[in-house]
């Protein structure tokens, strides 16, 4: 029987498709009298932080106050030598731009106008405008935990890379091989990239949308077509292959907890995880089934959110995404399991895990994967 949640996820995409045809010819002159306007729309704070040539525009959109972890996120960007150039989509309590200030190079406050991009876009268009190039760029949203833990491995090997464009995960196309997906809550760019023709156009000619399905075609999926196309150095730091040749080379042990902290919202891929960990044993077979097990639900699921254990441990993820999708809100629940068992390492910061537990967490029928 199909579940209510994708009968549901099917009818919003209609129903935003719809909405988006008037939508469109709405936002574009929407657009056109917001960037005639923009200086006197959006306001900026100097921070204390003025020591380097690399840059972090950090989008946070939290109308209900700041979160301790949002602090974190700068605080550890920071000590990792990136200026912060934090870019808000909702107005900031005094107390919070307070402690930004302290933790940042500037601070934008600007109209929660087209979601993540709008602001990365804002944020860029700005360093334009003061003519600033920087040495390497950041863009990253508040969507996660991030970091997770104090030795970051997504930076070390950002700053390892030689890449002009890197994404922090990359996913597979499901319908379309070949085709790669960098999710949009960690870019890094090199100067190189920053002032190229393809990256300058792009921002220029990006069309802000409140609408989620247009925002993410004309944002994360465009811009990976444009990173995958570039004449240039591209990488995705975890990637799906590399988690799925490293999970061959584990032991039984390791694979038999892999499958303990999985989560699904596939009920055949949920059935066939289940039965795997009861026949647990040491046998060749039963470790390349559940190889292929997990493989097959990485050509269709997110592999991270699936497996969050395996790729915590073999990849270093130093992030978990906030998101209220069911996938996530069960991935979330296996991650804290995992945390108290024993069988992952604590966050670093005490608040994150207690942010962590107490995310808000509604019934999968209320959201899609």
């Amino acid at each position: 029987m199909t579940k209510f949640w994708r009968v549901k996820r099917e009818a919003q995409r209609l129903w935003q498709q719809l909405a988006s045809i008037p939508a469109f010819f709405i936002e574009y002159f929407q657009q056109k009298k917001y960037d005639l306007n923009f200086n006197d729309l959006v306001e900026v704070f100097d921070g204390t932080d003025q020591a380097t040539s690399q840059y972090a525009i950090v989008l946070s959109y939290q109308p209900k106050g700041l979160s301790r972890s949002s602090l974190f996120t700068c605080e550890h960007l920071k000590r990792n030598g990136y200026k912060v150039f934090l870019i808000s989509n909702a107005r900031l309590a005094p107390q919070d731009l307070s402690q930004l200030k302290s933790l940042t190079w500037k601070i934008m406050i600007r109209p929660n106008f087209g979601y993540d991009f709008g602001g990365y876009r804002d944020g860029i268009r700005w360093l334009k405008q003061k003519k600033i190039l920087p040495s390497r760029l950041l863009l990253l949203n508040d969507s996660t935990w991030y970091p997770l833990y104090s030795e970051d491995y997504l930076l070390r090997r950002i700053h390892e890379s030689s890449a002009d464009c890197v994404g922090a995960l990359q996913l597979d196309k499901i319908r379309q091989p070949g085709k790669l997906v960098f999710e949009s809550y960690f870019y890094s760019f090199s100067g190189t990239f920053f002032v190229s023709e393809i990256f300058t156009a792009f921002w220029a000619n990006y069309l802000l949308s409140n609408i989620k399905q247009r925002a993410i075609s004309n944002g994360e999926k465009k811009f990976s077509k444009i990173m995958l196309n570039a004449s240039t150095d591209y990488k995705g730091i975890f990637t799906s292959s590399e988690f799925l040749e490293l999970l061959k080379k584990q032991d039984s042990y390791f694979l038999q907890k892999t499958l303990l902290y999985a989560a699904y919202v596939d009920d055949s891929y949920k059935t066939s995880g289940i039965d795997l960990l009861q026949r647990f044993d040491l046998t060749e077979e039963w470790h390349s089934a559940v190889v292929q097990h997990v493989a097959a639900v990485c050509r269709r699921r997110h592999f991270h959110a699936s497996f969050c254990y395996a790729t915590i441990r073999l990849l270093g993820v130093p992030f978990l995404k906030k998101s209220h999708l069911p996938l996530h809100i069960r991935m979330r629940q296996k991650y804290c399991k995992a945390v108290l068992n024993g069988d992952l390492p604590r966050p670093s910061s005490k608040s994150m895990l207690d942010e962590i537990q107490s995310h808000d967490s509604p019934s999968p029928s209320d959201a899609c994967c």
